[in-house]
């Protein structure tokens, strides 16, 4: 089944409308999980090797504070491959994930 924005609806009952939790609907991760994440986290490489990788908090904060297309309402967002996947979509008054 694919939405009105053309890429699939991925269903969430568990965390439908937990904005803490950020979740790509797209290819069902959690950002917490997300270690692509951790090279915007830390301002250099130097500084993610002496503090190891980003906690799952971290991740969370990052995308819930970064990330463009984060949609506060209901915690969804899409990663950067996901984006590109669903054709960059854009607004003039910003993007937010359903």
């Amino acid at each position: 089944m694919s939405g009105m924005s053309g890429w699939p609806e991925i269903p969430t009952p568990e965390l439908e409308g937990d904005p803490t939790q950020p979740y790509c609907p797209m290819c069902g991760r959690y950002a917490a999980d997300m270690d692509e994440l951790d090279g915007f986290i830390f301002e250099s490489e130097e500084d993610m090797d002496v503090r190891g990788p980003a906690t799952p908090a971290m991740r969370n904060f990052y995308v819930r504070q970064e990330e463009g297309t984060y949609n506060p309402a209901n915690g969804h967002f899409l990663d950067d491959l996901c984006y590109i996947k669903a054709g960059m979509p854009s607004s003039p008054s910003g993007w937010r994930c359903p």
